[in-house]
């Protein structure tokens, strides 16, 4: 009997920061406060909370209705999350590129503004990806089975060729690490 497809919710995509650059990490709260001041974004944003006081922790984080945005440092690494929080309909794939799509365009958005012009890049060889949900989505063998081939055909479109590496530990959620 097959099994019955995972409804993929709660997904998160993080680029990773290029190098160590000469940046004020409080200068995150401004810029994320200009995307709520000009509604920079299809969500709706609400605030951003500083965690930067956190080791390995949300750094700074945007907090909106449908999606959190975050300069995150979690394990010891700094880069943009995005965190898709409200249910999205369509297919698994369309949800993958959907949130893809968004996490890049926030990096974007970073890269050009103001205080990080030119100091800012964010690295376009690694992407994180995981499920903030393990009810929907455990990390199981069966779980990963269902997800990787989706997961690897969309960054097919990003990349020729590529290496995944599912994220091993059964008390973690399911998460992949893709380099090119």
């Amino acid at each position: 009997m097959p099994t019955e497809e995972i409804n993929l919710q709660h997904i998160n995509f993080k680029l990773f920061i290029k190098g160590n650059p000469e940046i004020n990490f409080s200068e995150f709260n401004p810029v994320f406060q200009t995307w709520i001041q000009q509604k920079l974004t299809e969500e709706l944003l609400i605030d951003v909370a500083d965690y930067l006081h956190v080791p390995s922790g949300p750094g700074m984080l945007l907090v909106g209705f449908e999606a959190d945005y975050s300069m995150d440092q979690t394990k010891g690494r700094w880069g943009l999350r995005y965190n898709r929080k409200k249910e999205l309909e369509g297919d698994n794939p369309s949800k993958l590129k959907y949130t893809l799509k968004k996490t890049l365009e926030a990096c974007q958005r970073l890269e050009n503004a103001a205080p990080f012009k030119g100091k800012l890049q964010f690295k376009t060889d690694e992407i994180e990806f995981f499920i903030n949900d393990r009810a929907t989505a455990p990390n199981t063998p069966e779980t990963m089975a269902q997800v990787q081939p989706k997961l690897e055909k969309l960054m097919q479109t990003v990349w020729t060729s590529f290496t995944s590496k599912p994220e091993e530990d059964k008390r973690q959620r399911l998460g992949f690490l893709f380099k090119s």
